[in-house]
C-alpha cells in the first residue's frame, strides 16, 4: 500500500512545469502576541498566484524565475481581522519571510473587518467548507453569556442540532457519530455539557475552526459526514495577558504568557458552572443536589531555532449530576458523570522552502458512569438492606502520525501523511451489589462486554494542482486498514475535487468523495442523556461506508459572498436497534444481537449568503433536503424518512456595531419539524369484569401495548425560536470590559421536543398526542473583561 501511494504522489507531481522558479516561504503572525495566524492569505497579483498558512502559519509559494528585480512585484499578505501588509518582491532568489501583520483596533472583539478573507469561495477547490477564524470566533451568537462554537455551526446549512434538550448535530443525513470532532488533532467523542445546550469547546481557547461537509480532501478520514476542526491558541510571547466572563451558568478565565520572551509561551483557559453552588443554600440539612460541568484547556509551545517548533495541548472537561436525599427515611443516591480527556505533542520542522514536516502524538479518552444507589433505614427488629448499581462505558485512542507539505512547482501543492491509531473500546459493564438481611452479599458484573482493542492505519496523499487560471483541482487518495478481534478490514478511498472560473469573481465547482468509517455509536436517543455506547465494526456488524458527489457555484461581491451546493450521498453499513430492543437492553448483553443494518440517502440543495467585513455582518442558510433510510428488519422493509428528516431548514444570524460602544446581534432559526412513530390506537388488555370494574373505580388503566403508524411517519410542529443580544463595550485604566444582554427565544415558541400518547377515557382505545418543551424566553447576562 505505502509504495502505491508513493508512486501516486510522484504521478501526479509528474506533469509539473520545469521551467526555473523561486520559492517564497515564511510564517505569518500577530505583531502584537507573535501567535502564528492560521490561513492568512499570501498573494502575488502581478501572477495571479497566492497560497495560505498552514494550521501553524507557515507559507510556501513557489513562482516563475526573473533575472532582474521589478520594483512593481509585491507580495500581499492579509488576514480576517488584520491591516493587510504589501512587501516589496525579489523575484530573482528563494526568500524567507517572518510576516507580522498588525490588528484592527477593537474593543473585546468589535472590530470593523475589512480585510479580505483568506482565499476567496471563489478561488478554492473546496465545497461544503467553512472557516471561521480568530477575529470571527468573537463575533459569533452568544448563547446564555457563552459564544458556542458548535451551536454556532448548526445555524450553517446543511447542519443541524436535534430537537430542544437532545445532544448531537447531523450532517447532510448523517448520525451524530458521523461527525469527526478535531481539538488540536485529537478526537472528541462526546462534545456536550448540560445535556447538549452547551458545547465543550471555550471560544476562549480557540484560534480557527474549520467545518468540512462535503468534498473531503483525502487528509481527512475516519466518518462519513463531517469533519470539525479546531485549533487551540499558543499564547502570547510577549507580555502577560487574560481575559474572562462572569454569567448566571458559568464563569470563564484565560491566562496567557511567555515562557521565553518572542520564543516561548503558554496559554491556559478554564470554565465552570457554578449552579450546584448556588443552589447549596437551598437544599435541606442532610441531603444534596446539584449540576455541574468544567472544561481546562492548556496549550504551550517552544521555538527551537528558525525551521524546528515544539507544542504540547491539553484538553480536560467533566460534567457531573448527583442526588443524595431521604424518601420516607430511606437513602437514594443517584450520580452521572461523562467527560473527555485529550493530550497533543507536536514538532514541526521546515526541512527546505518547499517542504515542511510535521509529527504528531496523540491520545483521547471518554468515559462515561452511572450509578444509583439505595439504602433501606433501619427499623425496628429488621436489618437495613441496600442495593448499588454502576454502569461504565468509554472509548480511548492512542495515535502517532506525520504529514509532509511539499511545494514543488507554481502548480502543485501536495500533503502527504501516514497515521494509526490503537483503539480501546469499553462497550459497557454493569455492576450491581445487594446486601439483603438472611442472604449473602452480592457484588458481581451482570452481563459484561469485554474490552475490545484494534488497531486502525491511515495513509493519504492529495495534490492541489493549478491546471490553468481558470481551472484548478484537487486529487487525492486516502487509504485506510482496520484490524480488529482477527479480523481486517480495508478501504481505498478517492477524493475530487475541481473548481472552474468563469469570471473574476465566479466559479463552478464539483467534488467526488468516498468514505468509511469503522465505528459505530449506540446511544439513547431520547433526552439527550450522554449514554453513548462506541462499538467497533466485527464480523457481524459491518463497517459504515458512503460515496457523496456535488456541483456547485460560488461568487463573491466585494464583502459579499454567495454559494449554491447541490449534493447526493449514499450511506451504507447504517444501524438502527431491531424491534423490541433499546439502549439499556443492548449495554447489558448482546450489542451485535440488537442492532440491524441498512441503507441511508440524503439528497439536498443548501444556500450561504454571507458578509464578513463592515459594520454588519453576519449570514443567511438554507437548506432544502431530503434524507431516508432503508433497513429489511424494520418498517417491513418499506423505506422510511429519517428522524431529522427536514425539508427545509434556515438559520440567519446578523451582528451590526450600532456604535464604537454597542453591538446588537440577532439569530433566527426554522426547521421543519423532525419525524416520530406515532401510535395509532391501544390494544387493551384483557380482564374479568371484577377486575376491569376495581380498576375503573380507582381511576386506573392499563393497555397492553399501542398499534403503530408506519416508521417517522408523523411529524412534530416546526421548530423555530429568536435570539437577541447587545453587547455594551468600554475601557478602564486597567483593560476592557464588556456587558452583554441576551434573550433565548425572544417570543416565548413552545418547541416540542417529545410527544406522549395519552387515552381519551379509561375504556376507549382512541389516543390523543401532547407535546412538551422545554425552554421558552430564557433572559441572560454575562460581565467580560480583558486585560
Amino acid at each position: 500500500m505505502l509504495r502505491f501511494l508513493v508512486l501516486a504522489l510522484l504521478l501526479l507531481a509528474s506533469g509539473a512545469a520545469q521551467a526555473q522558479s523561486i520559492t517564497l516561504s515564511g510564517f505569518v503572525r500577530d505583531a502584537d502576541t507573535r501567535e502564528t495566524l492560521i490561513g492568512a492569505s499570501v498573494y502575488a497579483p502581478g501572477e495571479q498566484r497566492g497560497a495560505v498558512t498552514n494550521i501553524y502559519g507557515f507559507f510556501s509559494l513557489t513562482l516563475p524565475h526573473t533575472p532582474e528585480a521589478d520594483s512593481s512585484d509585491v507580495l500581499v499578505i492579509s488576514y480576517v481581522g488584520y491591516e493587510p501588509l504589501a512587501l516589496r518582491l525579489d523575484r530573482t532568489e528563494d526568500q524567507e519571510f517572518d510576516v507580522a501583520l498588525v490588528p484592527q483596533a477593537d474593543v473585546l472583539g468589535t472590530a470593523v473587518v475589512t480585510a479580505d478573507r483568506a482565499e476567496r469561495a471563489d478561488e478554492t477547490t473546496r465545497m461544503g467548507t467553512v472557516t471561521i477564524a480568530a477575529a470571527d470566533l468573537k463575533k459569533i451568537p452568544v448563547l446564555l453569556g457563552e459564544a458556542d462554537v458548535l451551536k454556532a455551526l448548526q445555524l450553517l446549512p446543511g447542519v443541524q442540532g436535534g430537537t430542544e434538550g437532545t445532544s448531537g448535530f447531523y450532517v447532510r443525513g448523517g448520525g451524530p457519530d458521523q461527525n469527526l470532532l478535531l481539538l488540536d488533532g485529537a478526537p472528541i467523542y462526546n462534545a456536550n455539557h448540560l445535556f447538549g445546550f452547551f458545547s465543550v469547546f471555550n471560544g476562549d481557547a480557540l484560534s480557527n475552526v474549520e467545518l468540512v461537509k462535503g468534498g473531503f480532501p483525502a487528509r481527512y478520514g475516519g466518518r462519513l459526514s463531517s469533519v470539525v476542526d479546531m485549533r487551540m491558541r499558543e499564547g502570547n510571547q510577549r507580555e502577560v495577558t487574560g481575559q474572562g466572563s462572569i454569567g448566571i451558568i458559568a464563569s470563564r478565565l484565560t491566562i496567557e504568557a511567555p515562557i521565553v520572551q518572542d520564543k516561548a509561551s503558554f496559554i491556559i483557559s478554564g470554565r465552570r458552572t457554578y449552579a450546584d453552588l448556588l443552589a447549596r443554600p437551598f437544599i435541606p440539612d442532610g441531603q444534596d443536589a446539584g449540576y455541574y460541568f468544567w472544561d481546562l484547556n492548556a496549550k504551550a509551545n517552544a521555538t527551537l531555532s528558525p525551521k524546528d517548533r515544539i507544542f504540547g495541548s491539553f484538553y480536560g472537561g467533566n460534567d457531573r449530576f448527583f442526588a443524595d436525599y431521604e424518601d420516607g427515611g430511606d437513602r437514594n443516591k443517584n450520580t452521572m458523570d461523562w467527560g473527555n480527556r485529550t493530550g497533543t505533542l507536536r514538532y514541526t520542522r521546515v526541512l527546505s522552502p518547499k517542504l515542511f514536516l510535521n509529527t504528531t502524538l496523540l491520545a483521547s479518552d471518554y468515559a462515561f458512569d452511572l450509578g444509583a444507589g439505595f439504602e433501606e433505614r433501619q427499623r425496628p427488629g429488621t436489618e437495613p438492606s441496600s442495593f448499588g448499581l454502576n454502569y461504565r462505558s468509554g472509548i480511548r485512542d492512542f495515535s502517532a502520525r506525520g504529514d509532509v507539505e511539499w511545494s514543488p512547482t507554481p502548480q502543485h501543492a501536495v500533503l502527504s501523511g501516514l497515521g494509526v491509531t490503537h483503539h480501546r473500546y469499553r462497550p459497557g459493564a454493569v455492576q450491581v451489589q445487594l446486601e439483603e438481611p438472611g442472604l449473602a452479599s452480592l457484588d458481581t458484573l451482570l452481563a459484561p462486554s469485554a474490552p475490545v482493542s484494534a488497531l486502525e492505519f491511515q495513509a493519504y496523499s492529495e495534490d492541489d494542482w493549478r491546471i490553468s487560471d481558470a481551472l484548478r483541482v484537487n486529487l487525492g487518495l486516502h487509504a485506510s486498514l482496520f484490524s480488529v478481534d482477527g479480523r481486517t478490514f480495508s478501504s481505498l478511498e478517492p477524493r475530487l475535487a475541481a473548481r472552474y472560473k468563469l469570471g473574476r469573481r465566479t466559479s463552478v465547482k464539483a467534488s467526488y468523495a468516498k468514505m468509511r468509517q469503522y465505528v459505530h455509536l449506540l446511544t439513547n436517543s431520547g433526552i439527550g442523556l450522554p449514554t453513548d455506547l462506541w462499538v467497533p465494526a466485527t464480523d457481524r456488524v459491518p463497517a459504515q461506508s458512503s460515496w457523496q458527489v456535488a456541483s456547485g457555484v460560488s461568487r463573491t461581491f466585494g464583502d459579499w459572498s454567495v454559494e449554491s451546493e447541490v449534493y447526493w450521498k449514499e450511506m451504507d453499513g447504517l444501524i438502527e436497534y431491531r424491534e423490541g430492543t433499546s439502549f439499556l437492553g443492548a449495554a447489558a448483553s448482546d450489542w451485535e444481537a440488537a442492532v440491524t443494518t441498512g441503507t441511508g440517502r440524503s439528497v439536498g440543495l443548501e444556500v450561504l449568503v454571507r458578509r464578513d467585513a463592515g459594520r454588519t455582518t453576519g449570514w443567511l442558510g438554507y437548506t432544502f433536503a431530503k434524507t431516508d433510510r432503508t433497513f429489511p428488519e424494520l418498517n417491513r422493509g418499506e423505506t422510511f424518512p429519517f428522524k431529522y428528516d427536514r425539508r427545509h431548514d434556515i438559520g440567519f444570524t446578523v451582528q451590526h456595531q450600532a456604535t464604537k460602544g454597542i453591538t446588537l446581534a440577532m439569530t433566527w432559526v426554522y426547521g421543519t419539524g423532525s419525524g416520530f412513530t406515532a401510535p395509532t390506537g391501544r390494544l387493551p388488555a384483557t380482564y374479568t369484569t371484577a377486575v376491569r370494574e376495581t380498576l375503573a373505580n380507582q381511576g386506573r388503566f392499563f393497555g397492553e401495548g399501542y398499534t403503530y403508524a408506519s416508521r417517522n411517519s408523523s411529524r412534530l410542529p416546526a421548530y423555530h425560536r429568536m435570539d437577541l443580544g447587545m453587547t455594551w463595550n468600554g475601557r478602564t485604566w486597567w483593560g476592557e470590559h464588556a456587558l452583554v444582554l441576551g434573550v433565548y427565544n425572544v417570543y416565548a415558541r413552545k418547541n416540542p421536543f417529545f410527544v406522549t400518547a395519552e387515552t381519551a377515557d379509561d375504556q376507549s382505545e382512541g389516543l390523543s398526542l401532547r407535546g412538551y418543551s422545554v425552554f421558552q424566553a430564557v433572559p441572560s447576562i454575562s460581565y467580560q473583561f480583558q486585560f
